[in-house]
């Protein structure tokens, strides 16, 4: 639908490649800091009351918490993009300057 999201997705998309880093690990960043974490359902989700309770307070916030894939964070940047108005190429370097901003922050 909208170029610049396509070319961001993708580029994130090439980085999980050559990084071998898991795509939840950029997904994360773009939907906390665009209000999908919390209009998005996470995937992977585990139910703690379903896990025995010895193993409980092993779980980690992530496998609680579920996680993104690229797939829902494409359509939750469409959905800001062609549902709420907000400017396709305001909100795609928005994005990359948040997780420019996030990564410097966690090399420093």
């Amino acid at each position: 639908m909208g170029m610049l999201i396509d070319q961001l997705i993708d580029a994130c998309r090439e980085w999980c490649d050559e990084t071998r880093e898991p795509e939840k690990a950029l997904t994360f960043y773009i939907m906390n800091s665009t209000g999908g974490t919390a209009n998005v359902e996470a995937v992977g989700k585990v139910d703690p009351e379903s896990v025995p309770e010895e193993r409980r307070e092993m779980l980690k916030a992530g496998e609680v918490m579920g996680y993104h894939t690229l797939r829902q964070t494409r359509e939750w940047l469409e959905t800001l993009a062609y549902s709420v108005y907000i400017f396709e190429d305001f909100l795609v370097i928005s994005v990359i300057r948040e997780i420019e901003r996030q990564f410097e922050g966690l090399s420093e």
